[in-house]
């Protein structure tokens, strides 16, 4: 082996042992809340869950949280499916999941600014997503709070956006508290 190959090779390996290496440390970091707690908290945020429901807030290297929460039996994909994807696939009639993607400002544009609480509209429905079929009842909000910027999804189980589906998410989503990022990890399940 050429010298220059061994130094390609050798610095593949560092880079591979790094990568193992921090998401190691991501796994280590983790936490779960104690299981009588009914609150999220990680990296900032906090979000209070009604009984039946459980969820997560976690980030992968970057400083970016992601809070997934349902009320319905959502099993951990261990932070490989930020969209929630597979949940999103076994949703039925009553359930509802909430995806909450902290994302990096860019090209200057800055979602609005809103003020507490969260809330999600029935006007906010009809989104357009790639990996959710048309009909499906889902939302999309772009907004920042506290300096944060993040995008909301929503999606309920079935065909129609019901009304006790929405008030049910918004008194979720009323929970919701931003502080300034800690850049820790915490998962909560209940």
């Amino acid at each position: 082996m050429t010298k220059s190959l061994f130094g390609v090779v050798s610095l593949l390996g560092a880079v591979a042992l790094t990568a193992a290496a921090c998401s190691s440390v991501r796994s280590l970091r983790a936490r779960i809340e104690d299981p009588g707690s009914r609150t999220l908290r990680g990296d900032g945020l906090t979000l209070k869950l009604p009984p039946g429901w459980r969820g997560w807030i976690y980030t992968h290297s970057a400083p970016w949280a992601i809070v997934q929460v349902a009320n319905f039996p959502m099993r951990w994909a261990h932070g490989y499916d930020d969209g929630a994807s597979r949940a999103r696939k076994h949703l039925k009639p009553g359930n509802i999941l909430i995806v909450l993607l902290e994302v990096e400002p860019h090209g200057g544009y800055a979602p609005p600014r809103i003020h507490p609480p969260l809330t999600i509209r029935n006007s906010d429905f009809g989104a357009v997503m790639e990996s959710v079929g048309a009909g499906v009842p889902f939302a999309r909000r772009s907004f920042s709070l506290r300096g944060r910027q993040f995008d909301l999804w929503v999606q309920f189980g079935g065909d129609a956006v019901r009304a006790d589906l929405l008030d049910e998410t918004n008194e979720v989503l009323g929970t919701l508290r931003v502080g300034k990022p800690r850049g820790y990890l915490q998962i909560a399940a209940g």
